[in-house]
């Protein structure tokens, strides 16, 4: 005690230095070469500090699956992309690891919801046993097809009607917004005795839109502060989610990544159709003599997943809008992993990315095109539907899977029924769609105010088109 009675501030401030030092160099020692996944190929910094990827997550706005697409290209299919994680980098092996829960247990990696405020919902869910617990309650509620079916008609409607109200105002309305409002509204009315009402909002709940894309953008940088600087930062996590008096009270809903991958599965397939006269025309042929032929059916799913141009549209666009750029780790109690000659220890999370199963150009040639026509003649044991994967595969995948399928089938079938409204996009294209940042909620430019529109009563002519082409 006497001893340190006698230490001065700069005797604190060595001590702390000395100690910060030889703690880091164990780190280091311990993660290059006592480690238990020591051996597994992978650069250095990621093997040695998470900071590497805060690098690409912060300083590099949400670039951090690029960079790991990058190590596999110079270390192969499987390497270490943290100090705790494997990733693996091979479409074949997607089924092995996302296995059914009877085929062993697997938790979540409570590190991937680091930063986004909901750390302890995460942690509710993460163990096995407590996970298959809520889901399966969740299950029974989603699984009753046909009662959700005038719910979603519900909200279609009003989301159909609100662009018939904008018909012929040569006012830009911002379809992301509309779609995600829609998203929000669908997931309620099936969850919840009393649902939100957004589509109601006179601007789509841009604002909305402009905090949660704000939130995504911060969530790197929360998740790797320390934990005392995370502390300090939680009030400003829960400043930004309630900004919306409704949003907290559906705020873990929303927060899953269905409701997004909804909304951009809808913009992706509006945006290229609006691009694209030929493809718009072929789906609206085959609306025209469905809605001819079976007009007691248009409000079925049953009957609607049968149209093969507009489901085919529907895949393209959940394989562009719905790719999934984080990694998805899971993490093994009882059982060591095989990959080939690795065997990646119990307790290790090990993690793939949907996006690269996605973009896979063996099993999608051409992947970065909108092309609905490569799902017509599609082998059903083929690559494409084996590496098709929208709301992921196993235990965990998306519960409300049915609901999104169910919301995507009525709100396009209806958008583009005859008599429908014609969409001409407004300053917008398909880098407004284009995902390209990997945060939790994939994005596309930062910069870009989502994808703007004209509705116009009756499809313009080709001489208008022409004419507005020339004066430009």
């Amino acid at each position: 005690m006497a001893l340190l009675k006698n230490f001065t501030i700069a005797d604190w401030a060595l001590a702390l230095g000395v100690f910060t030092i030889t703690y880091t160099l164990w780190l280091v020692i311990y993660r290059l070469w006592l480690s238990p996944i020591a051996g597994f190929p992978g650069a250095f910094w990621p093997k040695v500090t998470f900071w590497y990827e805060f690098y690409y997550e912060w300083v590099q706005p949400g670039q951090y699956y690029r960079r790991i697409n990058d190590m596999h290209k110079e270390y192969g299919p499987i390497i270490r992309v943290s100090p705790d994680e494997i990733h693996i980098l091979d479409p074949s092996f997607y089924d092995e690891l996302y296995a059914p829960h009877k085929a062993r247990r697997a938790n979540a990696y409570n590190r991937y919801a680091q930063g986004t405020g909901f750390e302890d919902l995460f942690a509710l869910m993460a163990p096995h046993e407590a996970h298959k617990y809520l889901r399966d309650s969740a299950e029974k509620l989603y699984s009753k097809v046909a009662a959700h079916e005038a719910l979603v008609m519900d909200c279609v409607k009003s989301f159909c009607g609100r662009l018939d109200h904008e018909r012929d105002a040569n006012e830009p309305l911002n379809i992301s917004h509309a779609c995600l409002s829609l998203s929000i509204d669908v997931i309620t009315a099936t969850t919840f005795q009393h649902p939100s009402d957004y589509l109601k909002h006179p601007d789509f709940n841009k604002e909305l839109l402009e905090i949660q894309r704000s939130g995504l953008v911060y969530v790197p940088l929360f998740a790797h502060l320390p934990w005392m600087a995370r502390l300090f930062s939680s009030p400003l996590i829960e400043y930004l989610s309630s900004r919306v008096p409704k949003l907290r009270e559906w705020d873990e809903v929303i927060q899953q990544n269905g409701i997004h991958h909804t909304a951009h599965t809808m913009e992706n397939v509006i945006t290229y159709l609006a691009m694209d006269k030929r493809r718009l025309k072929s789906l609206k042929d085959e609306l025209a003599v469905f809605w001819q032929e079976h007009p007691d059916q248009t409000s079925s799913w049953f009957a609607l997943r049968k149209l093969p141009y507009l489901t085919a549209c529907i895949y393209e666009g959940l394989r562009m809008g719905a790719s999934g750029m984080k990694r998805a780790p899971r993490v093994f109690p009882d059982d060591a992993i095989r990959y080939g000659e690795w065997v990646i220890p119990k307790e290790t999370p090990i993690s793939m990315t949907i996006y690269y199963m996605h973009m896979d150009p063996i099993a999608f040639p051409d992947p970065e095109k909108f092309d609905p026509e490569r799902w017509l003649n599609a082998d059903p044991d083929g690559l494409m539907l084996s590496q098709f994967v929208p709301f992921g595969r196993g235990p965990r995948d998306c519960v409300g899977k049915n609901i999104a399928w169910m919301q995507l089938y009525f709100a396009l079938s209806q958008l583009y029924r005859p008599g429908g409204p014609d969409i001409e996009l407004f300053e917008s294209d398909d880098t407004d769609v284009r995902l390209v940042h990997g945060y939790v909620f994939p994005q596309p430019r930062l910069d870009s105010p989502g994808v703007r529109v004209l509705i116009h009563n009756h499809p313009r002519r080709q001489d208008e088109e022409d004419t507005m082409t020339n004066s430009v």
